[in-house]
């Protein structure tokens, strides 16, 4: 951000050489940055989908020894398929 602010200020008062070096050096960490959270969240996306789509079922299945599991089912148990979707909605858009 600041980089960008100096670049606006020395294409009013100074070199326009120097003005467009710092606004390439502004993009260009833009672009990095940006690259970065699409990663992260890409890698967060994948890592919540797991664990919700075979972690909470499994572990609902395998520790209940009396009563049938799929008895209690009811429309709350498709919060996690929802909750993994709207991660990949959220996500970058290529």
């Amino acid at each position: 951000m600041v980089t960008g602010i100096i670049s606006a200020g020395t294409f009013l008062l100074g070199p326009s050489w120097l003005s467009r070096a710092l606004l390439a050096a502004a993009a260009a960490g833009l672009a990095v940055l940006s690259a970065a959270l699409a990663v992260r969240l890409a890698g967060l996306a994948a890592a919540v989908r797991l664990v919700l789509t075979y972690g909470v079922p499994a572990s609902l299945l395998l520790t209940r020894e009396r009563d049938p599991v799929l008895g209690g089912a009811n429309g709350a148990w498709l919060l996690w398929v929802v909750g993994a979707q709207s991660l990949s909605v959220a996500g970058p858009r290529r």
